[in-house]
């Protein structure tokens, strides 16, 4: 197995997954903050369809053994206050592009995670968030009071809902 510079090297405990399309690597290596202590991650490796590109991810091994619609609901406190911020930041620098996509980046991956878990209502504020922030400057610019409250108005009943959800 390479080694990796910033957090040392790692060695191959194990090999799951075949026959899958992924193939994950159980690794341990010391973390970058732990002195002679050893961390436990698991190396995901995903090929795309066409088996040209790989995609490298390590996440913790407790992560995985976790319901996923468990770990979606305990994160998604943390996702909203994510899109509150990036739409707070678009709403102050009104309409930068590089926020403004950001904002929509963030829209569209919750709404990815809401509809895969079934969180239909929340995903129903996330879709009119989303579609608002995808719109491009030359449509908003005469909108500009009317939609920044309406987006204050779309965060906080999202923040609500959220609130219900991680309970």
């Amino acid at each position: 197995m390479p080694t990796n510079n910033r957090e040392g090297a790692r060695r191959n405990v194990g090999f799951v997954g075949r026959g899958t399309g992924m193939s994950e690597f159980s690794s341990e290596f010391p973390g970058p903050r732990e002195t002679g202590a050893v961390a436990r991650y698991v190396l995901i490796l995903r090929r795309d369809r066409e088996g040209i590109g790989v995609q490298e991810t390590s996440v913790k091994p407790s992560m995985l053994g976790r319901d996923p619609e468990k770990a979606f609901r305990g994160q998604i406190k943390t996702a909203v206050r994510a899109l509150e911020r990036s739409i707070q930041d678009l709403l102050e620098n009104f309409w930068e592009e590089p926020l403004r996509r950001h904002a929509h980046e963030l829209a569209t991956a919750l709404l990815d995670g809401c509809k895969t878990y079934g969180f239909l209502e929340l995903a129903s504020v996330i879709r009119a968030i989303s579609s608002l922030v995808a719109l491009p400057m030359e449509d908003v610019i005469a909108l500009e009071a009317a939609l920044k409250e309406k987006l204050t108005e779309l965060v906080a009943l999202l923040k609500e809902m959220a609130e219900l959800i991680a309970a």
